[in-house]
């Protein structure tokens, strides 16, 4: 019915297919017009579609930017990892690795659970139980740890869809590969070490003594277990030896190799591991009663959620002790903290054999230590009475510190003249000071706020050099007059008080020349104080008066 035109004729011998796949024309290319001079109607189609594609993308950007997103998160949609554990052999690394994530400037939640088949009545606080007070949008990373009977932990990246990643140093690799890539090793050589490490570790059964001595022999050529910087097989061990590392007679090498890690990981992460994994005994259990002598066993409950509500307020002021947020971010924890305490003080008998039984008073000095952390900082003058919401003065000074601290970053290209920053960011800079200014004395204020406008105001002076100068236009106008005016007013009254003086002098002379009448006019308009002389005085002296020769 039709009859097309071949493009190439296939009866020839030099025909040959890459040839006719390069030479063909291309339907949509915008050089190719047709008879009327005008391009195809695909073309045309081309470029509505492109257009609609970069405004769709336009609008997509838009909406990301209100979206606070990382490199982690799905603008707003956290990772979730949950990890199986036995409460008995709880996964210190899974601790270590979470305060390494922090660290690192991941938002990090946490959610611990206990599965219904979980036989073991083990309290181990290994987290902090955080997600369901900030809200899951809050973070980049989410680890739920659920306690079950399990013999090794187990890791799912979701719970439904994913197959479990059993064993402990897996975890372990799992989360270097997700985040810390760095601790897994830069050079295949380093990451075959590492996997080697974590392999040997895990599969040994004899006892930590061995390991040390294994370990100190190694380190006396190496900085590290692998390579000269720390890695996941340092983490592991270190997480291995931490439960009893109190007891462990450490050489002076290996102190050395801790300290280095403690001074990696955030401590705060490190102060609940005495008591999370038991290297002292519990005075709860019967069987220490000779040990801790009569402790009352309905007290038991009451002082262990005293123990974990102050050691988590404790952390939580450690970790917002700079930059200063404890009262932003620490009021549920002291609050859990203070009930908890009310709750074990009305208890007559836990008070009368545990509050003040003794002359220390441990239990008692405690509260009163971390309750004057938030007296002492005015914590509760953050809020708005008796309520858990920041009061309406102290979320618009941060409003005010968040537009400076914007400014700064967005302009912090100093290079020591006169700062753009000083120029672009005096308004934002003034409007908060002043709003801080106009809040009240610095000793009632919030110390959140008080922190914050003293780090505003070194930024300004000492990192940026910049000054708030203040002009006075009549009081400077009048200074300078009177400076001008103070010469001519000198010289002026010299010249004067000269001209009055000769005036003086020659009406003396002239005086003297004259004869008694007119000294005696002289002395009445000099208004001398000494009493004129009698007539009769100048009378009589008037012979001896010898005339002048002129």
């Amino acid at each position: 019915m039709y009859k097309v035109t071949p493009y190439v004729e296939f009866n020839k011998d030099d025909v040959e297919l890459p040839k006719i796949m390069y030479n063909s024309p291309l339907l949509n290319d915008p050089r190719v017009v047709n008879a009327t001079g005008t391009q195809p109607a695909q073309t045309r189609d081309d470029e509505v579609l492109v257009q609609r594609i970069l405004a769709l993308d336009k609008k997509v950007n838009g909406l990301l930017s209100k979206f606070q997103c990382s490199a982690v998160t799905r603008c707003g949609i956290p990772h979730d990892i949950v990890v199986f554990a036995d409460p008995v052999s709880p996964p210190v690394a899974l601790r270590l690795i979470v305060g390494l994530l922090v660290k690192s400037g991941y938002r990090v939640g946490c959610s611990v659970l206990r599965h219904s088949s979980c036989t073991s009545k083990v309290d181990c606080p290994l987290l902090e139980d955080n997600v369901r007070s900030s809200g899951r949008s809050a973070f980049d990373i989410i680890v739920t740890l659920i306690w079950k009977d399990i013999l090794d932990p187990r890791v799912h990246l979701s719970a439904i869809k994913t197959l479990p990643i059993n064993g402990y140093a897996n975890l372990c690799r799992l989360f270097g590969a997700l985040y810390l890539t760095e601790f897994l090793g830069s050079q295949n050589s380093e990451q075959t070490w590492v996997d080697y490490w974590l392999d040997e570790v895990e599969s040994r059964t004899c006892p930590k003594a061995d390991l040390v001595e294994s370990m100190t022999s190694h380190l006396k050529s190496h900085k590290f277990l692998v390579g000269d910087n720390p890695s996941m097989a340092d983490l592991f061990v270190f997480a291995l030896l931490l439960p009893d590392i109190s007891s462990l007679n450490l050489p002076p090498l290996l102190k050395a190799w801790v300290e280095m890690l403690i001074s990696l990981i955030s401590l705060s992460y490190l102060f609940l591991y005495i008591d999370a994994f038991g290297s002292f005994p519990q005075p709860c259990e019967q069987n220490d009663s000779a040990l801790f002598g009569r402790f009352p066993l309905e007290c038991c409950p009451l002082l262990i959620e005293v123990r974990n509500t102050f050691t988590a307020y404790t952390s939580c002021s450690l970790w917002y002790s700079k930059p200063f947020k404890l009262c932003e971010y620490c009021y549920q924890e002291h609050l859990e903290a203070f009930e908890a305490y009310q709750q074990f003080a009305k208890n007559s008998t836990c008070s009368n054999s545990i509050l003040y039984h003794d002359n220390v008073q441990i239990v008692a000095n405690s509260f009163l230590f971390d309750n004057s952390l938030w007296v002492k900082s005015n914590c509760q003058n953050c809020y708005a009475g008796n309520s858990s919401e920041l009061s309406n003065k102290t979320l618009t000074f941060f409003q005010h510190f968040d537009s400076v601290m914007k400014c700064f970053k967005d302009n912090d290209k100093w290079t020591g003249d006169l700062s753009d920053v000083c120029m672009d960011c005096n308004d934002q800079y003034n409007a908060a000071n002043t709003y801080f200014t106009e809040m009240g004395e610095s000793d009632t204020i919030c110390m959140d706020v008080v922190e914050a406008m003293n780090t505003t105001r070194r930024l300004w002076s000492r990192k940026f050099r910049c000054l708030n100068l203040y002009y006075d236009k009549i009081s400077v106008s009048f200074i300078l007059s009177f400076f001008f005016l103070l010469p001519i007013m000198l010289y002026g009254g010299a010249a004067a008080l000269e001209t009055q003086h000769r005036k003086k002098l020659l009406k003396l002379r002239t005086t003297s020349i004259s004869g008694p009448s007119l000294a005696d006019d002289f002395f009445q308009a000099s208004d001398v104080a000494d009493p004129l002389p009698d007539a009769s005085m100048i009378a009589g002296n008037s012979s001896n008066i010898e005339p002048i020769n002129s």
